[in-house]
């Protein structure tokens, strides 16, 4: 059974950190002290019991932190939407963000850090059904995250999130096609008004806006962690040539790839 866990810590000697990305979903958790965080340029003040969700394509940074700041941490890689999960509905406040999410939600400490606390030990360790027990855990936290605050979830319960959700997977399945609006909707035998409609109501982005993010995305991890050339980069990616993937690149991060690269 595959671990939709990449990695889980717990740390208490977090510190100002300038903003960044990682290419997997993130889910922290304050179990003492408060911190205050900048996600996609809006602030948040973090305290004990916060929750925090932050997608692959969100940038963000630490700015300030209380002395005794403690929190846990787990990443999940972007595969777990490629997937063909049973409990994709309760994932999908990983990478959705429709009008009025709330990227910070309060839950009580005793009864949600021992998920975590679980989570990490058996990160930590290689235990019989490892994969499994993970996993459990992780449904576990979940459906308390959904119990206390369904309305995270209410584009889930719409007929058109398994339209948007396919759609999802198939770009992360193979983001270098080079797609259009056009040709999706005809593929799923929807209009493109209606298409672009249930997307941004479920997604918080639009169709090709979506797509656009998780390149940037695959793009910024290929230049930290990999020595491929930019045009290898811009191919893999599925950019259309290198000038506009540059373009493109430096209109979301403020940076150039080369500089990006060069300072990660």
């Amino acid at each position: 059974m595959n671990t939709f866990i990449h990695s889980a810590k717990y740390t208490d000697t977090v510190k100002k950190i300038s903003p960044h990305h990682h290419d997997v979903h993130q889910i922290l958790y304050v179990t003492d002290g408060c911190a205050e965080m900048t996600i996609n340029g809006e602030c948040f003040l973090l305290k004990k019991g916060s929750l925090i969700f932050i997608s692959r394509m969100e940038a963000h940074s630490v700015n300030n932190t209380s002395e005794n700041y403690k929190r846990y941490e787990i990443r999940i890689p972007p595969e777990i939407i490629a997937e063909d999960m049973k409990n994709i509905k309760l994932f999908s406040v990983l990478f959705d963000r429709p009008q009025g999410f709330s990227r910070v939600i309060e839950l009580p400490v005793e009864k949600t850090a021992p998920i975590f606390e679980q989570i990490v030990a058996e990160q930590n360790q290689n235990n019989a059904y490892k994969a499994e027990m993970q996993s459990s855990l992780l449904d576990m936290l979940f459906i308390n995250i959904y119990r206390s605050f369904p309305q995270l979830f209410s584009s889930a319960e719409t007929p058109a999130f398994e339209t948007v959700k396919k759609i999802q997977q198939q770009f992360e399945n193979n983001i270098e096609y080079k797609y259009s609006l056009e040709e999706i909707s005809q593929e799923y035998h929807i209009s493109k008004f209606y298409l672009s409609h249930i997307f941004k109501s479920i997604t918080g982005y639009a169709v090709m806006d979506y797509l656009k993010s998780l390149r940037i995305a695959r793009a910024k991890n290929m230049l930290a962690k990999t020595n491929l050339s930019i045009s290898e980069i811009v191919k893999t990616c599925g950019f259309s040539d290198s000038s506009n993937f540059s373009r493109e690149f430096k209109s979301i991060t403020g940076q150039t790839p080369s500089k990006f690269r060069n300072s990660h």
